[in-house]
């Protein structure tokens, strides 16, 4: 989160195209890795956003406690 950048979520199964772009622009081509970086970017705020929508009676009353595992942890 340095800089205001939002932390980045890279799937397992995208290690191989990340070492590969990352190597790239080691080479000094940063185009793949900016590119690649972009993309789970995206990603990674989509399903931040996708996961964060909350229904109407969820949000009409903000301040009602959150139990989590029987401790309250909004009062």
């Amino acid at each position: 989160m340095q800089a205001g950048f939002p932390p980045v979520i890279i799937r397992v199964e995208d290690r191989l195209q990340y070492y590969e772009s990352l190597k790239l622009a080691n080479e000094g081509d940063l185009r793949p890795f900016v590119r690649f970086i972009a993309e789970c970017t995206r990603r990674t705020l989509d399903e931040y956003l996708a996961n964060s929508v909350c229904s109407v009676d969820e949000a009409s009353n903000p301040l009602e406690p959150i139990v989590d595992n029987g401790r309250t942890i909004i009062k």
